[in-house]
């Protein structure tokens, strides 16, 4: 399952799939954070035991520049099944007022362009607990968090090998590792972007979403009613598949 970065640093509005459907609920955390819902099953209660989970998160001053969170039905906008989730950056106008009575006039403000993040998370409607949005948000997160710490270089596609990340990730003999925020297999487990949130994810993630789950061996295996001879897996499945790439040590390993 593919839990992606589409990243943009221009103005963006609003998701287009927002402007098509209404708000069923919406809910602002004492953070500022927004946590929009585009789902009949994600209402009140719920989106609030969502923001808290999103706090679960290790987190800084970095947190002040999310926006918000929206949770949309259905696929994301291109209809990509494996797409669960995305990240984008967003620039905003922000006011900041400035008293010098006698030289300025009264209620004057200062304005400032800033880039805030927001997470999307699609298929809300199939999703019933925050256990379900968990991983997707510890992942979307991490994008988030990464490049709020990991410097300029890390933004620019082509200059990321020389940000500090690349080489305390020592992954240099990696020649698969690209600078893409594409959606494509190949290219989007290689991504450095991608491999930065898993590593978050894994370090420091919430447990929420990193479920162990116990598999049954042959032995155990004989006498049920359904005879499985290959155990199904999934991201879901944190001890089996706790990062996206395989092929690269552990995060905590590096």
């Amino acid at each position: 399952m593919v839990i992606g970065l589409f990243l943009s640093l221009l103005t963006i509005n609003n998701n287009a799939s927002a402007q098509e459907m209404p708000i069923v609920s919406q809910y602002a955390a004492d953070n500022g954070i927004e946590i929009i819902s585009y789902v009949e099953t994600w209402q009140d209660s719920m989106l609030a035991d969502l923001g808290a989970e999103l706090k679960n998160n290790k987190h800084g001053i970095e947190m002040e520049y999310l926006d918000r969170i929206e949770i949309y039905p259905g696929l994301e906008p291109g209809g990509d099944t494996n797409i669960s989730a995305s990240y984008q950056k967003e620039e905003q106008q922000v006011s900041i007022p400035i008293n010098l009575t006698g030289f300025l006039p009264k209620d004057y403000a200062l304005s400032v362009n800033v880039e805030k993040g927001v997470i999307n998370i699609y298929q809300g409607d199939e999703k019933k607990t925050v256990e379900d949005i968990a991983l997707d948000l510890s992942h979307e997160y991490g994008h988030h968090f990464t490049f709020f710490y990991f410097g300029d270089l890390f933004s620019v596609p082509e200059e990321y090998k020389k940000s500090p990340y690349y080489e305390a990730r020592q992954i240099q003999d990696f020649k698969q590792v690209n600078g893409e925020s594409s959606y494509e297999d190949n290219l989007h487990r290689w991504s450095i972007y991608e491999i930065a949130a898993e590593d978050y994810k894994q370090l420091l993630g919430s447990k929420t979403g990193k479920r162990i789950t116990d598999f049954s061996d042959i032995s155990e295996k004989i006498g049920q009613n359904t005879y499985q001879p290959i155990n199904p897996v999934s991201r879901r499945d944190y001890n089996v598949i706790p990062q996206e790439n395989s092929d690269i040590p552990l995060a905590g390993r590096t």
